[in-house]
């Protein structure tokens, strides 16, 4: 048994380990086409112009209290589809810093500032129960640790 990194706020299952590793701030991002003022307010957000990713069930939670019941007009699970469907409608969509920073390194695409809160996503590493022991496990999680200390927007 190994070790994976997952985003994972909600408890584990028996007979799992979940040790966080770093939380890393959520972003709007849309084309620069779209001419949002900054910083956006939640009702000036068009929900048919919505792409929503399910981060983690924190998210899906967050996402509820703030939009409301509401079914987003578009879900996808691929990133490469969520850039594809940004770029020819003019979507917008709430997704990790790092996904942001892609995004917006690709040109066409900005992050917009929010009048509202948005979350954070945590990464954890999940072992079975007694692999977080491991020799190899605590070495690949050393070396994350000393990886995300040159990561800044990480924490």
């Amino acid at each position: 048994a190994g070790a994976e990194l997952m985003s994972f706020e909600e408890g584990v299952e028996k007979g799992l380990i979940r040790i966080p590793v770093y939380h890393e701030p959520m972003r709007l991002v849309c084309p620069i086409e779209c001419n949002y003022d900054q910083p956006v307010h939640r009702e000036e957000l068009p929900l048919k112009k919505e792409i929503y990713v399910e981060w983690s069930r924190n998210y899906s939670d967050w996402h509820r209290q703030t939009f409301g019941e509401l079914h987003p007009q578009l879900t996808v699970a691929i990133m490469a589809h969520l850039k594809q469907f940004m770029e020819q409608n003019r979507y917008w969509s709430i997704v990790p810093l790092s996904v942001a920073n892609g995004l917006i390194n690709n040109n066409g695409f900005q992050i917009v500032t929010t009048a509202f809160p948005l979350p954070y996503r945590e990464i954890s590493i999940v072992t079975a129960e007694g692999q977080d022991k491991n020799p190899t496990i605590q070495a690949f999680y050393q070396c994350l640790k000393e990886y995300l200390t040159t990561k800044r927007e990480l924490s």
